[in-house]
């Protein structure tokens, strides 16, 4: 009887240490970190081209390498409200093959954003430039006052992911032409800034590892436009990335009355995407909503490991109620 005993104790015992284990194993086989390695955000370019209405052009180019494969996109955005598509590619970023892709409606419910269908497949393991150029048809910068005299100001944020991301950078063209002797960067000093007049905050400047004035060659005109580069790496997930920066009204065409500034949104999106001074990018290639990345989607062979873990311990959890 006692040998009965010990041997249903040994056995209760192994099968609870064998669920704690299981257990343990779908922790860590399905887990959300797991979902979070199929696609790593390389680098982020923005470029945004100030013009002289306060309007925009931006260029937002992201390089991915991917770890599975995919032929959709499902959501990305939202972009500015109210912008007009330029152009949208996909490209091999080592053999510069293009991929064929077009816009369709997002599989979440968000304003100003899309779905991306791809004419292929990508390959794991690949790294992929996905670029899409749009146009902003209302202003976004705004008009305001410094000590007296007239500004114009531009904020803009970069989508923040829930991702990290090695690389971030956003350059700025502004409708500032420079002087004809300013070749380089290395000519604009602080004297030739605070003759052009341009504000930008040091505690802006300090969040970035590099804030660099340069000059934009224009090859029809001939002129040079002041320029900003503005880099900054290891970005950790949602980190904000944008600036806030003014300068002379008389760079541009734009007339009083005031605007006043976009509304403070704390660098997330409303969900119609309106915001212009905090904007959320969502790469939904899961089954994700608003201001997602691709991080989510399920890999098939860890959905079969997890059902065939819970389907073990739910067997031997039965099995032990059963024979207790």
């Amino acid at each position: 009887m006692n040998h009965i005993k010990c041997f249903k104790f040994k056995n209760r015992f192994f099968i609870l240490s064998l669920i704690l284990i299981l257990s343990s194993a779908f922790s860590v086989f399905y887990s959300p970190d797991r979902c979070l390695a199929q696609v790593e955000l390389k680098e982020i370019k923005s470029q945004v081209n100030i013009l002289q209405d306060g309007k925009l052009k931006v260029k937002y180019n992201l390089r991915f390498l991917e770890r599975q494969t995919r032929n959709l996109i499902k959501t990305i955005g939202p972009f500015d409200a109210d912008h007009s598509i330029d152009s949208v590619d996909l490209t091999n970023a080592a053999s510069g093959e293009k991929i064929g892709v077009s816009l369709i409606a997002p599989a979440a419910s968000i304003a100003n954003s899309y779905g991306v269908k791809m004419d292929i497949n990508t390959a794991a393991g690949e790294s992929y430039d996905f670029v899409i150029s749009y146009s902003v048809n209302s202003p976004s910068a705004f008009l305001t006052d410094v000590n007296g005299a007239s500004l114009v100001g531009i904020e803009w944020n970069a989508p923040q992911w829930a991702l990290p991301i090695e690389k971030q950078i956003i350059t700025f063209i502004t409708p500032i032409e420079l002087p004809a002797n300013i070749t380089k960067a290395e000519d604009i000093n602080n004297a030739v800034m605070d003759t052009i007049g341009v504000i930008i905050p040091t505690a802006v400047k300090n969040k970035f590892e590099r804030f660099i004035p340069y000059p934009t060659p224009d090859e029809q005109s001939g002129k040079q436009w002041l320029s900003f580069h503005i880099e900054r790496s290891n970005l950790n997930k949602m980190d904000k990335f944008g600036v806030k920066f003014f300068m002379p009204l008389r760079y541009f065409n734009m007339v009083s009355p005031k605007n006043p500034p976009p509304a403070k949104t704390g660098g997330t999106t409303t969900p119609s995407g309106a915001s212009k001074n905090g904007r959320q990018s969502g790469y939904d290639i899961g089954d994700k909503g608003r201001g997602g990345s691709p991080v989510k989607e399920e890999d098939p062979t860890v959905t079969f490991a997890a059902y065939l873990i819970l389907l073990l311990i739910g067997f031997y959890m039965i099995r032990w109620i059963a024979y207790k």
